[in-house]
């Protein structure tokens, strides 16, 4: 048996791999498998179908492999950051972003293939928030915070809306507090607040 400080590891065909790591890539892949090739449906309008399920398979099946490696979900984003540092920026992104999608959205291009039926609106929008919610977490949560307890910083391929590194490779991830909302020190979103749902989030 391992000493308690070291990570757990798992045994394949002789090739020890570190336990926690190898069950969130692979329960990773497999969510993304099944969204892909087995949509779920839920009997609902096709968008809030789609975000129902991802809701599931991105958000309640991470949630549940973190609680079964006895893993705290405040490490992986699950919490509130300092939103009042953070919400700004999102709402100056937003109105930002908001005149050029309706600049654009009189192009008959952009028209028919975001076009929706008026009664069918409220059920596309909230089905594209659950399934960017969901997405933020299975990306930026579960799977990035995970992988950079062995590849650092650097070994982590940052969301590109990033204005910057979250740190350095000299610099250790360790200290870093997790959040869900919220604004890290040095500038960047969703650094070493760990943030899931950083201002990237806002729709472009």
């Amino acid at each position: 048996m391992p000493p308690p400080n070291e990570p757990r590891t798992l045994n394949l065909a002789g090739l020890r791999l570190p336990l926690r790591e190898t069950v969130v890539v692979m329960v990773t892949t497999l969510v993304l498998v099944v969204d892909w090739y087995h949509p779920l449906w839920v009997g609902t309008s096709p968008d809030l179908s789609v975000g129902l399920a991802r809701l599931a398979l991105f958000l309640a099946v991470p949630i549940l492999t973190l609680l079964l490696l006895h893993q705290r979900l405040t490490d992986y984003g699950l919490r509130i950051g300092d939103w009042r540092i953070g919400l700004p920026f999102v709402l100056a992104l937003a109105a930002l972003v908001t005149p050029i999608v309706v600049l654009v959205s009189g192009l008959p291009d952009f028209n028919l293939y975001y076009r929706h039926d008026p009664a069918a609106l409220p059920g596309a929008v909230l089905g594209n928030v659950l399934s960017v919610g969901a997405a933020e977490f299975l990306f930026r949560g579960f799977l990035m915070w995970t992988l950079i307890g062995i590849a650092g910083p650097s070994g982590v391929a940052w969301p590109p809306s990033r204005s910057s590194s979250p740190t350095s490779a000299s610099q250790s991830w360790r200290p870093f507090r997790p959040s869900s909302v919220g604004w890290p020190s040095d500038g960047s979103p969703g650094g070493p607040d760990r943030s899931c749902t950083a201002p990237c989030c806002t729709p472009t």
